[in-house]
């Protein structure tokens, strides 16, 4: 009897520590959104799937998650785990689909982002995260999946261009109507700097990192309109 006990106690304590969504078959569903809406997550009870990523080969835990494009272009954000070397896949239609990107930069406690304009509107995509060190880990972070439909939500009658974009070191702004300034934000809703009505014609932006950036345009009659803007 004692060791039908014993038996069952390991079960439940196996079962307890397993990862919700350490299989494809679980992963858990994100909401894209036009803000980093961050979630966290764990790689505690995890095990690793197979194969390994191909950006690490020594993975030893992976957990998964998944997304509907609601855009052409969209981001996916994963912050710092303290200590880790995390990365993540991400993965169309199922488990076995084609894979789109593989991202991991190969150092601890840093974060990993990926931002792509070909994904298909109401397909599914998996986001496999994967800790890239053979040493398993109990660590958490945090994930979110944002899309590019930024559209004017104030001011949807406005006409204006930026150009080129995506760009690399400058663009240059017109509109019909008089722009008291323009700021610029990050994926996570950061104010990275404001350009004032001087500024306007050509912008350089050399040195902002290569990513996926917002400018919100603020009008003189007090109207605002929002765009993406890529960094290459």
């Amino acid at each position: 009897m004692k060791k039908k006990n014993y038996f069952i106690l390991l079960f439940i304590c196996f079962i307890k520590s397993y990862s919700q969504n350490d299989l494809c078959s679980n992963a858990i569903a994100l909401t894209p959104a036009i803000e980093c809406n961050l979630i966290t997550g764990t790689f505690s009870g995890s095990g690793i799937s197979s194969p390994a990523p191909s950006c690490g080969s020594n993975s030893s835990q992976d957990v998964w998650y998944q997304f509907v494009a609601t855009d052409p272009t969209m981001s996916v954000y994963i912050s710092p785990a303290n200590g880790v070397n995390h990365g993540f896949q991400i993965i169309q239609n199922n488990c076995n689909g084609t894979i789109v990107a593989c991202q991991n930069s190969n150092t601890t406690s840093t974060s990993e982002s990926y931002i792509g304009n070909s994904f298909v509107v109401g397909e599914t995509y998996l986001i496999r995260v994967f800790n890239a060190s053979a040493n398993l880990t109990t660590a958490s972070f945090n994930i979110c999946v944002q899309d590019a439909n930024l559209n004017s939500n104030d001011f949807t009658e406005a006409v204006y261009s930026i150009f080129p974009n995506p760009a690399q070191n400058e663009i240059t702004i017109h509109s019909q109507d008089d722009i008291l300034n323009i700021t610029c934000f990050d994926v996570l809703g950061k104010k990275i700097r404001v350009f004032q009505i001087s500024d306007l014609n050509s912008i350089n932006i050399s040195d902002l990192g290569s990513g996926l950036y917002f400018l919100k345009l603020t009008f003189a009659n007090g109207k605002t309109v929002t765009s993406k803007l890529i960094k290459n």
